[in-house]
């Protein structure tokens, strides 16, 4: 690991380490371990290894004194390749164990190698945080997806309307409890459970199968959300695998490697095209759309795997905008679903005998410095707020919360707000969508 790049310190960067706290090292590879123990060393960290030796392989459970050795520790670095015949679990029982300690903090990094390491110490952290939350919320304050392609995919999903937030892999795992994916990099979100419906071509990769290095590709039909039929040039040795990890299933898990279960963008510029599919996966401007395990994610499948597979090329389209066009991210495009000016918003609230009154969910607003902002909580457990429309729009959009009591009609609020009756319903329509009113 000599050669590797030292652009960052990764417990610095991705942990906010202070000199003196603990760090478990959890991997099979004695170079990747001795990078990871240099690392800590210049941080001043104190170490703690576990090598997964052969003997140790297949892994299955974690055993007590691991799981004892996560929760008493500070950071963990969690970072091997598992073998064909290893399910998720073990890895499993590691998060579960971050989620059970008051101090521990995980990074995970399967497949790692040098150039993985490479990868992690390119990547612009600050970067992936401020664009990869705007993406995490055009997909959380969505109801539809479509991926398409040159190829031919043609994938409709639906998705949650802030009932199933996105999350964002960022790469700052600052408190107890956070854990994520390194190579950081990707928005991605749970769709409705049965929803998705169409065809997806993969040409990049998933576990086990490079394809895009050898030039295949596998076209999967999904129906209620399933895949039926694995056909392409890779169509035979994909459906193995998956046919493979579905007799690894337990009582409860039968019958769910082949449910689709999450989709996620790329947005790390240093993330190459490569075997390794959790770096493959954060490359700016591809999508992901994965089958089997979500309960990571926040969702309701269990499954032995989690398979990611990368569309090389998409065009995604979010409630009919295009966000992603043949790979290329449409920045403008997502600026205007983020800070969406009332003005050009069509009215769909009608001002002649509708009511409507604050929402009744627990606390999803807050009115701070004048502006309204929905609040909204990820999977992975961080707290955000988004800024209800522009700073014009949010501004007007906070007066309006703090005068509406109680079930009003449009016609007084515009009273009320010293606007158009058009002006007032153009704003109901907005809230609505954010979820901070309803329908009275």
């Amino acid at each position: 690991m000599s050669e590797t790049p030292k652009c960052i310190n990764v417990f610095h960067t991705c942990f906010n380490a202070k000199r003196g706290e603990s760090v478990f090292i959890i991997s099979d590879d004695l170079d990747v371990s001795g990078f990871f123990i240099g690392q800590a060393k210049e941080a001043g960290l104190e170490i703690s290894l576990a090598y997964l030796h052969d003997g140790l392989r297949p892994l299955k459970n974690a055993n007590n004194s691991m799981v004892a050795a996560v929760t008493s520790s500070n950071i963990v670095v969690l970072a091997y390749t598992p073998t064909p015949d290893e399910t998720y679990q073990f890895r499993t029982d590691i998060i579960e164990a971050i989620g059970k300690s008051t101090t521990a903090r995980l990074a995970s990094i399967p497949g790692v190698n040098k150039e993985t390491i490479e990868c992690i110490m390119k990547t612009d952290y600050n970067k992936i945080e401020k664009f990869g939350w705007r993406l995490a919320e055009v997909l959380t304050k969505a109801k539809k997806a479509r991926i398409t392609s040159q190829l031919g995919s043609d994938l409709k999903i639906e998705l949650g309307e802030w009932e199933i937030p996105a999350d964002l892999d960022d790469g700052k795992l600052y408190y107890p409890r956070n854990w994520d994916n390194l190579p950081s990099g990707e928005a991605c979100i749970t769709p409705r459970e049965g929803s998705a419906e169409g065809t997806l071509i993969v040409d990049g990769g998933l576990r086990g199968y490079f394809l895009a290095g050898e030039k295949k590709i596998v076209e999967l039909e999904i129906s209620d959300g399933k895949i039926n039929k694995f056909k392409g040039s890779a169509g035979k040795e994909v459906k193995e695998i998956f046919r493979r990890y579905e007799s690894m299933a337990g009582v409860h898990q039968k019958g769910n490697m082949c449910k689709i279960s999450e989709l996620g963008i790329g947005t790390n510029a240093a993330a190459q095209v490569t075997w390794n599919i959790v770096e493959f996966e954060k490359k700016l401007g591809t999508v992901h759309v994965a089958a089997g395990k979500n309960l990571q994610l926040g969702g309701t499948i269990d499954a032995p795997q989690h398979l990611d597979m990368v569309v090389m090329r998409p065009t995604l389209e979010i409630d009919g905008k295009k966000i992603i066009e043949d790979g290329k991210i449409e920045l403008k495009t997502i600026e205007k679903i983020c800070f969406e000016n009332y003005k050009e918003i069509s009215p769909e609230v009608d001002s002649s005998n509708i009511c409507i009154r604050k929402s009744k969910t627990a606390k999803v607003y807050s009115i701070d410095d004048g502006k309204l902002y929905r609040l909204w909580y990820t999977p992975g457990g961080k707290n955000l707020k988004t800024k209800v429309g522009d700073d014009n729009t949010a501004t007007l959009c906070a007066r309006f919360m703090k005068l509406l009591k109680k079930e009003e009609d449009i016609k007084s609020l515009a009273k009320k707000m010293k606007i158009s009756i058009e002006d007032c319903r153009r704003l109901s329509t907005l809230m609505l969508k954010y979820k901070v009113i309803e329908i009275a």
